[in-house]
């Protein structure tokens, strides 16, 4: 299954079995998978659809052929936990967010999430596991480029407070409680929501 988001938009590309068709104000059921460039047409000139569910038989082929519509871009990333199980956010363009970025030449995922983080945070965690992955589209130069970013579950276990790397537009920093996630929900990206557990 491929979660795309655009936005506050969500395009999913998956097969019949995979996702609740309830939760989708418009469903499109393939019979072949050239039919994703009908289907992100119609996605894309009408905003007003927030949940499109596209079903195929050949998620990974569709999906293939979806990405040709973009510039493709990849990064990496982390969940922070400190000793408090507290997770780390930074607001970066009055938006809270996870410390990530892109890929350097040559570089693999997680050596990349733990570069950005100490990079946007000044602090040196270690990776615990794999966490997930997620793509959202956004323009660069009104190029349309779609990021798939690699997630890392990271522990902090020393007591130096994270400074902001303030040339990337971050402007704070701040430990957050799971009793407080709802602050950071009220405001952040809806891609991130579905990374956000304690467990």
């Amino acid at each position: 299954m491929y979660k795309i988001y655009f936005n506050d938009r969500l395009f999913v590309i998956t097969t019949d079995n995979q996702q609740k068709i309830a939760d989708f104000n418009f469903v499109y059921k393939a019979c072949k998978n050239e039919e994703i460039e009908i289907a992100y047409r119609y996605f894309n000139n009408n905003v007003h659809i927030t949940n499109f569910l596209f079903i195929s038989k050949k998620p990974e082929k569709v999906f293939d052929k979806f990405i040709l519509n973009f510039k493709f871009k990849e990064a990496a990333g982390g969940l922070v936990f400190n000793n408090n199980n507290e997770l780390l956010f930074i607001k970066r363009n009055e938006k809270w967010d996870l410390p990530k970025g892109h890929f350097e030449k040559n570089e693999k995922p997680e050596v990349c999430a733990l570069r950005e983080v100490e990079e946007e945070c000044g602090i040196k965690p270690i990776i615990i596991s794999y966490k997930s992955e997620t793509y959202h589209v956004y323009e660069e130069q009104s190029v349309p480029i779609l990021k798939k970013t690699f997630w890392f579950n990271m522990k902090y276990t020393d007591t130096e407070t994270p400074v902001p790397q303030l040339e990337e537009n971050i402007t704070e920093i701040k430990w957050f409680a799971e009793a407080e996630i709802d602050t950071v929900f009220n405001n952040t990206h809806r891609n991130l929501k579905q990374l956000m557990d304690f467990k």
